[in-house]
């Protein structure tokens, strides 16, 4: 067992390399009425992957880093 974890399909590639002590055993909380298990040192996983993550970027870089998917039940995919 190393020192670290990684995840290879993460969009942080390098940054997602992480030190296995910060995930210890998880912690379980409330994340809009929904129970997630969570690193136990969140902070410094945090800390990593964001830098100064409680602080907003400037307004001009306020973008959404995630894809846009549309994903219907009752209509045929065509793309």
């Amino acid at each position: 067992r190393g020192e670290y974890i990684c995840s290879y399909f993460s969009r942080y590639c390098e940054k997602a390399r992480i030190k296995r002590k910060w995930i210890g055993s998880g912690k379980e909380v409330d994340f809009s009425g929904v129970k997630c298990i969570i690193p136990e040192d969140y902070d410094s996983y945090l800390k990593a992957l964001y830098g100064d993550y409680m602080k907003l970027p400037p307004q001009e870089k306020r973008v959404s880093q995630h894809d846009i998917v549309f994903c219907s039940l009752t209509e045929e995919y065509k793309k």
